[in-house]
């Protein structure tokens, strides 16, 4: 009788540790679930930054028309100049092709990798204007595509000309990609088209003007290498005028600078920008904008079609460009 008396004495202990454990783990995850349903609750309580109104001077739709074709101005000098610096080169492919040694088809790399350059490019910067914003994107890439004009303006060997070449194509590729971004924030759709337009023609009018001042260039006595000296005084002064006197124009971005400014002197501290809740997610941002155009390619006909097109206009500008060169050299050794 005792030791039956002494089993169901142990049974009832280890009965109430039981309980007592598991009314502890209740608690614990009551406090945990009251602790998140508390943080969600600031979340949701978080002051949204917005503009003050459809009229906000702020906001870059309502900039002033002077403004707005100042900052257009800007992104179509940047354009302008990307594209220029594409075939400045050309004219000298046969005298690289003398100075170097080389043949004239791997001379005219200077240029074709250049060009390769804005294939890479979109995929970086595109991203890119997208999270950190129009200006700083567009800032950096400008600015890199000035410093490696340096390397080639200074090379003693193919090597450096035609991998630095390639990089200055990648890097120039910013506002290609930057800058139609840049008018869709400030203007509305019927303005739009005007402004399209004219950063349309921007990138156009660069290839075409680039042959014809790099031929002065490298016939003067400066030679070859001041073209690349050129490029890199027009980028400079470009980048610095764009930096500083053009403001961002990403209305997320712009409400999420205005955010962290205001916090601070609030009293709750939880006024937030739409662009501060989302959280930058590595593997959506590679499958938006570097799976995706890939995807709509393949799935779209009209858009592969597209693409075919403005791929066979560019090559067929710059093969223009390289066989008026070569004629000309031809008619000139046949002159002497």
């Amino acid at each position: 009788m005792s030791s039956t008396n002494q089993e169901g004495d142990t049974r009832n202990q280890d009965q109430k540790l039981v309980n007592e454990e598991q009314a502890l783990q209740s608690s614990n995850s009551d406090n945990n679930n009251s602790s998140s349903g508390e943080e969600n609750e600031k979340k949701k309580n978080a002051n949204p930054m917005e503009w003050d109104g459809p009229n906000d001077p702020r906001n870059p739709r309502n900039f002033s028309m002077v403004r707005k074709v100042y900052i257009t101005g800007n992104l179509a000098m940047l354009t302008f100049l990307a594209t220029f610096a594409s075939s400045i080169l050309s004219p000298a492919t046969q005298i690289l092709s003398t100075e170097f040694s080389i043949s004239s088809e791997v001379s005219i790399l200077a240029t074709a990798l250049y060009v390769l350059g804005f294939a890479f490019g979109p995929t970086v910067f595109g991203p890119a204007s997208e999270v950190l914003g129009r200006k700083n994107p567009l800032s950096a890439g400008m600015f890199m595509f000035a410093i490696f004009t340096v390397p080639v303006a200074v090379a003693q060997n193919t090597a450096t000309i035609f991998t630095c070449r390639f990089l200055s194509g990648v890097f120039a590729s910013a506002p290609l990609a930057i800058a139609g971004g840049g008018l869709a924030d400030l203007y509305d759709t019927l303005p739009r088209g005007i402004a399209v337009a004219g950063f349309a023609s921007a990138t156009f009018l660069g290839p075409v003007l680039g042959p014809i001042v790099g031929g002065f260039v490298t016939m003067s006595h400066l030679g070859w290498r001041w073209t690349q000296w050129l490029l890199l005084i027009l980028g400079m002064s470009s980048v610095m005028l764009y930096f500083f006197t053009v403001p961002e124009t990403y209305s997320p971005v712009v409400l999420s600078q205005r955010a962290a400014k205001i916090r601070p002197e609030s009293r709750t501290g939880a006024i937030q920008a739409e662009a501060n809740k989302k959280q930058i997610d590595l593997r959506d941002l590679l499958r938006k904008y570097i799976l995706k155009p890939w995807i709509m390619i393949a799935q779209e006909p009209i858009l592969a079609l597209i693409t075919l097109h403005v791929g066979f206009v560019f090559a067929f500008l710059y093969l223009c460009f390289e066989a008026l060169l070569h004629s000309s050299r031809t008619v000139a050794g046949i002159s002497e």
